[in-house]
């Protein structure tokens, strides 16, 4: 699915303003320092571009089989499953030690 420049400025505008981390499938995350709770429930697939410091922590299950939480620095990113009662990384980029 493709989505067009406006609709993604409003689903980054959207995050900004109420802070709706868990529902979002999309996030850029700058400005503060960030805790977003993985909750499959919500959503089983994220994008997350970090610009500040991140932390992502599983609502339940853990991340990779092994991760308990991880730690994005400034301009990382990660995409995410949830599969099996475990959130698996896809992809990553810049990712500090977990």
């Amino acid at each position: 699915m493709n989505y067009s420049d406006e609709e993604v400025k409003s689903i980054i505008e959207k995050f900004h303003k109420k802070k709706e981390y868990e529902k979002a499938r999309y996030l850029i995350v700058k400005d503060n320092d960030v805790i977003i709770t993985l909750d499959p429930t919500e959503n089983n697939r994220h994008y997350i571009k970090s610009m500040t410091e991140t932390t992502l922590i599983p609502h339940k299950g853990l991340i990779d089989e092994s991760f308990e939480e991880i730690h994005m620095g400034p301009q990382s990113s990660i995409e995410l499953i949830w599969v099996d009662n475990t959130w698996y990384i896809l992809s990553s980029d810049g990712l500090k030690t977990s």
